[in-house]
């Protein structure tokens, strides 16, 4: 008996395409490059290769590393965070090299634009702050009361 994939795949799907409008944080541009996209490929057989590059050339962004990690692996990438006192450190643990991939976070009720790589970086906070997961399919491990 052949063996088919739950629908698992769908969701994480779905849920990529929302993570990639939330990269390009522009709704206007958002569908106005999926209609194009649509427009350009219309009837015609895609390669992974071609709908990345459309995405690069519409968005003007690279997003191979984040293609990568959302389509060959099975793990999310992982936002790792630790926090002290006021302070968070956060860095992208995943199964590409050198990961990259904005997220968004409220900090003190200001959303902000971090920028995280596979190295460590710091942001503070004065009484609070959220990671918007609900924009970023990706998950998210922290670790409090730590020294650096």
């Amino acid at each position: 008996m052949a063996h088919w994939p739950n629908s698992d795949i769908y969701f994480k799907g779905a849920l990529f395409i929302n993570t990639l409008r939330h990269i390009v944080q522009d709704d206007e541009k958002w569908w106005a490059g999926v209609k194009s996209f649509t427009l350009t490929f219309k009837k015609q057989i895609l390669t992974t290769v071609d709908v990345l590059n459309f995405f690069n050339d519409y968005f003007d962004y690279d997003f191979e590393k984040t293609f990568d990690q959302y389509l060959y692996f099975n793990h999310l990438p992982v936002l790792e965070t630790r926090e002290k006192e006021n302070t968070v450190e956060y860095w992208w643990k995943s199964d590409v090299a050198e990961f990259d991939m904005p997220i968004d976070v409220i900090i003190d009720g200001q959303t902000l634009r971090l920028y995280p790589t596979v190295n460590k970086q710091k942001f503070h906070f004065k009484s609070h702050y959220k990671i918007e997961t609900n924009k970023f399919y990706i998950k998210v491990n922290l670790t409090s009361n730590v020294d650096y």
